[in-house]
């Protein structure tokens, strides 16, 4: 059998194709909004947490030993990891996004347009799953640098220094 009819690869192709679509995805508002929210809810959970240590309202109850890891939480360099855990709980922002980018290729009728321009439909599959990684990568870095430059305030003003070792 040859294989060359079945998986004809282009480098050129994919390449061209893998520019097109990562331009696509970056253009959507729905990625930009879906990280602006992830950062404020970051920024929010960590100035909540400051504010915590500082002073509780009498009628909340926190043990000593709770009250004790907020810091390194919201300290470097705990925080980056704390930031990190963010990143992997916005699971459903990323169902989201994947699910939109999908629907719109049918309505777009994109899949058609790339097929009868002769591009093989593995390629195109391949293209567009690899396609879905820069956004993913934009969404986690957003998460760790938001919470990442909060907790450099907070790490400042808790340890008066940054442990950068």
């Amino acid at each position: 059998m040859n294989r060359q009819k079945y998986w004809p690869m282009d480098w050129s192709m994919f390449w061209n194709l893998l520019w097109i679509e990562n331009q696509k995805n970056l253009k959507r508002k729905l990625l930009w909004v879906e990280l602006i929210l992830l950062v404020v809810f970051v920024i929010l959970v960590f100035s909540f947490l400051y504010t915590t240590i500082h002073g509780t309202p009498d009628s909340v109850t926190i043990t000593d030993a709770d009250l004790a890891k907020i810091p390194q939480l919201i300290s470097w360099p705990g925080s980056l990891a704390f930031s990190l855990r963010f990143a992997a709980g916005s699971k459903l922002l990323l169902i989201i996004f994947v699910g939109a980018v999908t629907a719109s290729e049918y309505t777009w009728r994109t899949y058609q347009l790339w097929l009868s321009r002769g591009v093989p439909r593995p390629l195109l599959l391949v293209t567009k799953f690899i396609s879905l990684y820069l956004p993913i990568l934009i969404v986690v870095t957003g998460a760790l640098i938001g919470g990442g430059l909060i907790s450099a305030i907070f790490s400042l003003r808790i340890n008066g220094d940054l442990y950068l070792e």
